[in-house]
């Protein structure tokens, strides 16, 4: 929320819907249309790999996992380290994605 929070500020632009309430796929469209329109994470026809790009992806990845274990119904203090383990995993492939991204 708060890299959605920046990317608007920089552009000038205000989201209309709380960000709370934003679906995974809401806010990465949400995300791309702010960088687009502010260019905020565009330099030189690439993405910036920065802390703030590293974080929403880290954060994309836990509430990606978090989402889909708790919607099972597995408690993810009793299988933390699977859970831990899980939201790795996605972060690593969200890198990988970003990667050939750059590099298409």
């Amino acid at each position: 929320m708060a890299y959605i929070e920046r990317l608007s500020a920089e552009s000038k632009m205000t989201v209309a819907k709380p960000l709370e309430e934003l679906t995974v796929q809401e806010a990465s469209e949400l995300i791309d249309e702010l960088l687009q329109k502010g260019n905020g994470g565009i330099k030189n026809g690439t993405r910036r790999n920065d802390s703030w790009s590293n974080g929403a992806r880290i954060g994309l990845a836990f509430k990606v996992c978090y989402l889909r274990w708790i919607g099972s119904g597995t408690n993810i203090f009793e299988k933390r380290n699977h859970f831990i383990q899980n939201v790795l995993e996605t972060y690593e492939l969200l890198n990988e994605i970003a990667e050939k991204a750059e590099a298409a």
